[in-house]
């Protein structure tokens, strides 16, 4: 049954999603095919490509605004409010509805992130062209000085990162929701207090590890330059595994907190 509610789920948001990040693909494509006839050379049309430039600038904002903006919205709406009333009377469980939800709304934040990247990388291309085997060397190496590992784990590392800042944003708005749909009037502004809350707390265990990984790294301030360079790296992947596992812990807390709220506290509108 999560099956048919997730292909319901996202063939829904589809029609808004799928258009939308055409389009910064789009522009990226026709930025990126000007600069490479170098239509922009000349004096006169040079400024056109600032314009182009701020175009896709916008473009990439409005891609994850609204994004973050709609699913925050369609999960009030479909949850809590007057359409909450046919959901919550669907023949399957309370958690089959919220994953279906959570799922959905992680695989269009994923995309939006995945098309920034493409629409970089066609720029990029258009700009200095494909890398040759000397870059990528380069950039092996100033990865593995950065990290001490190779270019996979590291790959691994940041995607570990941005997947866990798409699923603790999304179960932090939801669970701000779902707590502010506790109240029978304001709604929207407790959801918005929850937020703030959510929020606040997050800020402040990110100072305390900060605290603490800044604490650490003087242990290694005054060794030798390798060994420092070794002990640095080994803080830097350190502090992206513990920032991982904060987050992915905090969305487990709000995770928690929407499960319970969806079975025993629905007040619907």
């Amino acid at each position: 049954m999560l099956g048919k509610l997730l292909k319901h789920e996202l063939k829904d948001t589809a029609r808004l999603f799928l258009p939308l990040n055409a389009i910064v693909l789009a522009v990226a494509a026709v930025w990126s095919v000007l600069i490479w006839i170098g239509l922009f050379d000349n004096s006169v049309l040079g400024p056109v490509g600032g314009i182009l430039l701020l175009i896709y600038i916008l473009s990439i904002m409005a891609l994850f605004i609204i994004t973050a903006a709609y699913l925050a919205f369609r999960f009030y709406k479909t949850m809590y409010a007057n359409q909450g009333y046919l959901t919550h009377t669907l023949p399957v469980s309370s958690a089959s509805v919220l994953n279906s939800k959570i799922i959905a709304a992680l695989s269009w934040l994923l995309l939006a992130f995945i098309i920034c990247f493409l629409s970089i990388l066609i720029l990029f291309l258009s700009i200095d062209g494909f890398p040759e085997a000397a870059d990528f060397q380069r950039f092996e190496e100033q990865i593995s000085t950065v990290f001490g590992i190779g270019v996979f784990p590291s790959v691994c590392l940041i995607a570990g990162i941005i997947l866990g800042f798409c699923l603790n944003m999304t179960m932090m708005v939801f669970a701000s929701l779902s707590i502010g749909q506790l109240f029978h009037q304001r709604r929207i502004p407790a959801a918005i207090g929850a937020g703030i809350v959510f929020y606040i707390i997050q800020q402040i265990t990110s100072v305390v590890l900060l605290f603490i990984l800044v604490f650490g790294m003087t242990d290694f301030m005054e060794l030798s330059p390798e060994t420092a360079l070794i002990e640095s790296a080994a803080l830097y992947r350190g502090s992206f595994l513990l920032t991982i596992a904060a987050m992915f812990l905090f969305a487990a807390v709000y995770y928690i907190i929407c499960f319970v709220i969806t079975k025993k506290k629905l007040n619907l509108e």
